[in-house]
């Protein structure tokens, strides 16, 4: 911090405050300030300080009002405006943050923290090209700036540039060998790309650094989970309590192992952390899921208590709206129509090596039981949720034509080909581009297009009760909203079908769970491919499946979870009446 204004302060009052905040005692440091702020009532450093402590004590939105009162008091105050973005980013008002942190650039253009900072925060509003002009700049005011590295590295990832993230997030290790955030990081990008060796030797480090924290377990655990080694996944996410027996996310995982049973022990502590005060925004979610995943079997009024509530909280987080959705469709209707397919015919030209078949519907659809049994065929990879047309939509949008559908294509088969496979086809498992697939036709004309149907109200009620981490979901955090989007995807499909007939592969799940043999038959026919025993036996198929529906893919084929909403009718009138009206 600076010391301005000091020829008015005692400098020993002020070094008693930062000590409080040193020692951990936010509210010594905070009566401390106020105390001075008594005496020199206009003083911008007094406020500064102020909102430091009161952000140490977790009261965010007078912290935010500390640091507007330091910057209104001396509008020439780099560090207060710094401090005012990073409170904001926490509070989501994330573009209110990016322009305070570009305040306190403009009065200090040499300040490689703000420079992070603001890279990092563009890079979380859609904006990582701009976001890397301003981290390239942290790095070269700081060249030892191993969280920058960090914050490239990720918006690298935004960008599909999956080498030149894990470059940057070595650079960061190599800088911070004990940053556990980019490991884990690492990690994460390891085992997005299928290297599940590298990504496991990443959190091992990550478990080397520091024996005693749990998290690293946690994320071995979720690893070996998604490869369908349920054994180990327990006993990690187990080891993981045992050094951290607040650690939300393993109570988590372990509650929604249909074959495992919550102790008394973990359920006491489950309910000691409903009482804490020191949650953080995404633990309390986690942990009303959790407890939601408790009450479901045994108790109805408590299993719907916690579930409206985690949903209610997860809305609120990320901050969503169908109106944003509502626009957004329209958008795409009017610029990925069949009246520009002329593009498509000049993208055909263009050589493949690995063809897509692109899986898309709802979430909880049964998708992930679809592309488990593609992928158990010899020449299929399920290369899962890939985000690759989300993230170039952009571009797309705003220069459309046959250049730009050309980049699009280029960009995400350059990004498909940093992932290591060797199978002729792959199946992109990214549900929401049903929305754009007038531009999956343009872009890939010679790709297959499946998309898959199930019962409205199962799709919806499985949605509502499913804590999915991605924000594009936001529609299923609320059953009203449910209903809204569920018809705007329906009338989505209607357009697309119009559109371009024949193109779309509609698929049933209750009929291929009715009908497993003949459904599979027609399936590969559409996809021509030609016929694999393997198929039938998907649930030996051992690839990492990454989505909500990882165990039940690892079982033979059922066919009445269609119908588990019926029980629970008098809790989701809204979704029903909704639903049954048209």
């Amino acid at each position: 911090m600076s010391e301005q204004n000091l020829t008015k302060l005692n400098k020993e009052d002020l070094d008693r405050v930062i000590g409080f905040l040193n020692d951990g005692d936010s509210k010594k440091a905070i009566k401390s300030v106020n105390a001075l702020i008594n005496r020199f009532p206009k003083n911008a450093l007094l406020y500064n300080f102020q909102g430091v402590c009161y952000e140490a004590e977790g009261n965010l939105d007078f912290s935010i009002a500390c640091f507007k009162r330091a910057v209104l008091l001396n509008p020439k105050y780099a560090e207060a405006f710094y401090n005012l973005g990073v409170i904001q980013n926490k509070l989501g008002e994330k573009n209110n943050s990016v322009q305070s942190y570009k305040e306190a650039i403009s009065i200090k253009p040499k300040y490689p923290d703000a420079q992070n900072n603001l890279g990092h925060t563009l890079s979380q509003i859609g904006k990582p090209d701009e976001a890397l002009i301003h981290l390239n700049l942290a790095v070269n005011l700081n060249p030892n700036f191993a969280e920058a590295y960090n914050n490239i590295g990720l918006t690298y990832i935004e960008l599909n540039e999956t080498n030149n993230a894990i470059k940057s997030f070595k650079k960061a290790i190599s800088l911070n060998p004990h940053f556990s955030r980019v490991l884990i990081n690492l990690g994460h990008l390891y085992q997005e790309i299928g290297q599940f060796n590298l990504a496991l030797k990443s959190y091992k480090k990550l478990f080397d650094i520091n024996p005693q924290s749990g998290e690293a377990l946690l994320y071995i655990g979720i690893l070996y989970k998604h490869i369908g080694n349920r054994e180990k996944a327990v006993t990690n996410f187990e080891k993981a309590l045992s050094l951290n027996p607040k650690l939300v996310n393993a109570y988590y995982e372990l509650s929604n192992d249909n074959q495992y049973e919550l102790s008394s022990k973990q359920l006491s502590s489950l309910e000691s952390l409903r009482n804490s005060k020191n949650l953080s925004q995404s633990d309390e979610i986690n942990l009303n899921f959790t407890l939601a995943k408790v009450f479901e079997s045994n108790d109805d009024n408590k299993f719907f208590e916690f579930l409206f509530k985690a949903n209610r909280l997860r809305k609120r987080q990320i901050n969503y709206s169908i109106d944003d959705d509502t626009k957004r469709f329209d958008i795409f209707k009017k610029k990925f129509n069949s009246s520009s397919l002329e593009f498509s015919k000049q993208i055909n030209k263009l050589s493949i090596k690995q063809k897509p078949i692109f899986i898309v519907g709802m979430p909880r659809s049964g998708s992930t039981l679809v592309e488990q049994i593609l992928s158990s065929h010899n020449r299929v990879y399920g290369a899962g949720e890939l985000q690759i047309f989300r993230k170039n939509l952009k571009d797309i949008l705003e220069n459309f034509d046959t250049q730009s559908i050309k980049k699009i294509r280029k960009k995400y088969l350059d990004s498909i080909g940093q992932i290591n496979f060797s199978e002729d086809t792959f199946t992109d498992k990214s549900l929401l581009n049903f929305q754009f697939i007038g531009l999956i036709i343009k872009v890939f004309p010679e790709a297959k297009i499946i998309h898959v149907k199930r019962d409205s109200k199962a799709i919806c009620w499985s949605s509502f009760k499913t804590n999915f981490s991605q924000n594009g979901l936001g529609f299923s955090n609320d059953l009203d909203d449910l209903v809204k989007y569920y018809k705007l995807y329906e009338n989505q499909m209607i357009f697309w079908q119009q559109e371009f007939p024949n193109k779309i592969y509609d698929l049933k799940y209750e009929t291929l769970t009715s009908n497993q043999a003949i459904e599979t038959k027609k399936l590969l026919e559409y996809c021509n491919l030609e016929w694999d025993e393997n198929c039938l036996h998907f649930y030996k198929n051992k690839r990492s499946v990454k989505t909500a529906s990882t165990h039940q893919v690892r079982q033979k084929m059922y066919s009445d979870s269609s119908e588990a909403w019926k029980k629970y009718e008098k809790y989701i009138k809204t979704l029903i009446e909704g639903l049954n009206e048209k």
